[in-house]
């Protein structure tokens, strides 16, 4: 018998159902009923109700326990099926409830069938099912009378939510207002019925019992000098303002003072006459005595304001006049005497692209009645530098709400936005590894069937050395562009690539190739490239890069045309210079050196030229990263690197990487002609895209094996279902619809769990291999791989005991995408 596997979506599920307020909640007879009528509907003599997650039935009609432990249970096997309807005719002869007791025992069950309850979000919650002792099915009309009933079952659960959301709405309204210190009242002038909110009696310090809500209780409650003035506002808000705000005072039954702020509206009927007013009242008591004690504390302010060292200001409209606090001086470097006091001092310093609006944005907030004014400018320092800094200040206003002072502070946020500026650049570059992933991801898929190919027409191409040629060509260039992907992920994404013996002399070879093509004309290209050169050890794709921002940056510093001088030379450090440099040590490098005559580096430049996103590039021209990338990988190599640089004369940078003389670097190994051949296995290949199923079933089948091939993972669960004992080895891929890759190996686990697996994905992250090894799969193939690496890893795979290959023995890649462009991992 087969354990009742947990859904995948069981937690979500749980959540939905404490959304329904079911979570461990007793039998109900609206739900027994609808049991019962099933029970009836289809012939049963048991029918259930029952819940994702849950020990017992929500409903249960002629069965005696009241829930069945999960293990045994027929309706979690079937809260992960997509179907709707379910209907098994003979539990006898289903593997899943082979020795289940009760199928064995009483009640002896032989017949199923189940109605999924899903939600209108699509989460399945639960099942309306019904079970008979003797094998059977259902007539049409059975079925369509379960879905019915199932449907009836849904309705009652989302009358359930409802009303539940509905007391708990109101439960956070109230609760809402109460923190807020916000009431709210509505007043229906047609039938002259007046509702308050309970905050309305609170900030009114009366009781519901006492004080049934009436217009003539509120006023009495204002404040005799205040009255006068809330009709005048009531009027205008009758006489078609619609809404106005303002403020009073209330006395309490108890003789408090309490000021409030009301906000009212009138809404008016077909004819334009008045029909509903409503509005909210809020207690703002407090926030009057605050600014009547920082008028009593004005003095104070000025006191303080002088000990402390942040940018203090205060302005005398009346006299216009402008006071600044010694951390004016201090922050943007000026020296006593040297700023007068007058808002001249001020606005003629504010940049003049937002001068007027900050002009016109202060004195807007003085003349409407506004309490503060805040704004972000730039700034002039002494220097004639720009600081960016945040504005704020408090507007005094006399009895009659004229603005008579403003007192306030500057903060230079110079600093901060510098930092903001970094992060959003880092959001960006997480943005573009996000789409390098999926551009990765679709071009090995393409390239993957293109270089199985070449493979199968070098092998029918005879001994044309033309033709040969010609495919060998098509192969290099297919690697290139699978290297080309790589170096994205790596750039993007930070993968670790691999490190292999290399000469730099190749290097320098290929990225001539690609600058001479796309560098200007007026560019002149030149190298020194000595034969006797050591090989070190290093990632092609990274050091490529290197190269490459070098290059780059030299020919942004020539924009009217120069000399770009590519030169390299054995080098052996001695411990004495090794002593002089914190990142040298003694020993063997290879010393390239990238020279251009464009327009040099400043020196206050110089320092920070390595410093992620600094540039002294306009604007939308540089990231900033180039150079940081090259000092990165150059560090991860061992190396370390230095830049001379004069103005006007031009750069060069200086890169040192540990060599090592007695590495052999290997030249690119030829095609290879002899493949593994199978021995007949059936393989069932399964990916979403048609090229790579048709390309890898026709070289599989040239080579020995039989092949059935699938779209989807869902495909391919029927498919391995149906032919469990014949299928050797399920090649499949990570990413596709329906089913993904990692489901797909966890169900083909739960039906064979010696099932022979290998994983493929067009992105070998590290991610997507832990992915696939944590569903089952103890194999990988990166996309695209070769007719070789793909014949070798089978046979390795299928020759292989299938005890051997445990977890602690699988062969998976210490660093992700450690070959991806040749197809090979290991």
């Amino acid at each position: 018998m087969a354990a009742a596997p947990t859904p995948p979506q069981e937690a979500a599920c749980l959540c939905v159902l404490h959304d329904y307020g079911l979570v461990d909640t007793p039998p109900e007879a609206a739900f027994d009923d609808l049991a019962s009528l099933a029970a009836q509907i289809c012939g049963a003599p048991i029918s259930l109700v029952s819940l994702i997650g849950q020990d017992r039935f929500k409903a249960r009609h002629g069965f005696a326990s009241a829930g069945t432990p999960r293990h045994v249970s027929f309706c979690a096997h079937m809260a992960d099926e997509a179907v709707e309807l379910l209907v098994v005719p003979d539990i006898a002869l289903d593997p899943r409830f082979v020795g289940n007791p009760l199928v064995t025992g009483e009640p002896d069950i032989r017949f199923y069938a189940s109605i999924t309850l899903r939600t209108p979000e699509g989460h399945a919650v639960g099942t309306l099912c019904i079970v008979d002792r003797h094998a059977r099915s259902l007539s049409p009309d059975q079925q369509e009378g379960l879905r019915m009933l199932g449907r009836q079952v849904m309705a009652q659960l989302e009358l359930r939510r409802s009303l539940r959301e509905t007391i708990l709405s109101q439960a956070r309204l109230e609760n809402s207002q109460r923190i807020a210190g916000l009431g709210d009242w509505e007043y229906d002038l047609v039938n002259h019925r007046l509702l308050w909110s309970e905050e309305v009696y609170r900030i009114l310090g009366i009781e519901r019992r006492h004080f049934p809500p009436d217009p003539a209780i509120f006023y009495r409650l204002v404040h005799p000098d205040d009255l006068a003035f809330v009709h005048r506002q009531k009027k205008i808000a009758a006489e078609g303002s619609r809404c106005v705000d303002f403020e009073h005072r209330i006395i309490r039954p108890d003789g408090e003072v309490r000021y409030i702020h009301q906000a009212t509206e009138m809404a008016f009927d077909g004819q334009g006459r008045m029909s509903r007013e409503s509005g909210i009242i809020q207690d703002i008591t407090e926030r009057k005595r605050s600014e009547d004690a920082l008028r009593r504390s004005e003095e104070r302010f000025k006191f303080v304001a002088r000990a402390v060292s942040d940018v203090v200001w205060d302005w005398n409209l009346s006299a216009d006049t402008l006071w600044w606090n010694d951390g004016f001086l201090t922050t943007f470097g000026f020296a006593a005497g040297e700023i007068e006091p007058s808002v001249a001092s001020w606005t003629g310093r504010i940049h003049p692209d937002e001068r007027s609006r900050m002009v016109e944005g202060i004195h807007h907030a003085i003349d409407a009645g506004a309490e503060t004014w805040s704004a972000e400018y730039r700034f002039q320092r002494k220097d004639g530098s720009y600081a960016f800094v945040q504005d704020r200040g408090y507007i005094l206003r006399d009895a009659a709400g004229k603005g008579i002072r403003m007192v306030g502070g500057m903060r230079d946020l110079t600093a901060q936005k510098k930092m903001e500026a970094q992060h959003l650049r880092a959001q960006r570059m997480d943005s573009i590894g996000t789409l390098a992933g999926g551009i990765a991801h679709d071009l090995n898929n393409m390239l993957a069937p293109i270089m199985m190919s070449i493979e199968l027409l070098k092998l029918e191409s005879g001994n044309d050395p033309r033709r040969g040629k010609i495919l060998d060509t098509i192969y290099i260039n297919c690697r290139r562009g699978a290297d080309l992907v790589r170096q994205v992920l790596s750039f993007a994404r930070g993968f670790d690539g691999q490190r292999i013996p290399i000469h730099l002399r190749q290097l320098v070879d290929d990225l001539r190739g690609i600058i001479g093509e796309t560098f200007p004309r007026n560019i002149r290209i030149m190298d020194d490239m000595p034969g006797d050169l050591w090989p070190f050890t290093g990632d092609p794709t990274q050091l490529h890069q290197v190269l490459l921002n070098l290059a780059v940056n030299a020919r942004d510093a020539m924009p009217h045309g120069g000399t770009l001088t590519l030169t390299a030379a054995n080098v052996t450090i001695d411990a004495q210079y090794a002593g002089t440099s914190q990142e040298a040590k003694a020993g063997p490098y290879v010393l390239l050196q990238v020279t251009d005559t464009g327009c040099g580096i400043p020196p206050e430049a110089r320092e920070r030229i390595f410093e992620p996103f600094f540039t002294t590039k306009e604007l939308g021209k540089g990231t900033g990263i180039g150079l940081a990338t090259v000092h990165t990988v150059v560090k991860s190599h061992g190396g370390f690197l230095s830049v001379d640089s004069e103005v006007g004369l031009g750069t060069t940078f200086k890169i040192f990487l540990p060599a090592d003389p007695s590495l052999c670097v290997d030249r690119p190994a030829p095609l290879p002609v002899e493949l593994l051949r199978g021995r007949g296995e059936l393989v069932l290949v399964v990916d979403d895209e048609f090229s790579i199923r048709d390309i890898t079933q026709q070289t599989l089948e040239i080579f020995g094996y039989r092949v059935i091939t699938a779209g989807d993972g869902a495909e391919a669960v029927a498919l391995y279902a149906k032919r469990t004992s014949e299928i050797s080895l399920v090649l499949t891929d990570m990413m596709m619809p329906v089913m993904d890759g990692a489901a797909t190996i966890g169900v083909l686990m739960r039906i064979n769990p010696a099932v022979r697996i290998i994983a493929a994905s067009g992105i070998a992250s590290g991610d997507t291999i832990g992915k696939a090894g944590n569903a089952g799969a103890k194999h990988f193939l990166p996309k695209p791989y070769t007719a070789n690496a793909l014949l070798k890893l089978l046979r390795e795979v299928l020759d292989a005991p299938v005890s051997a290959a445990t977890p602690s023995q699988r062969p998976w890649p210490e660093e992700p995408a450690s070959k991806a462009s040749v197809g090979e991992w290991r």
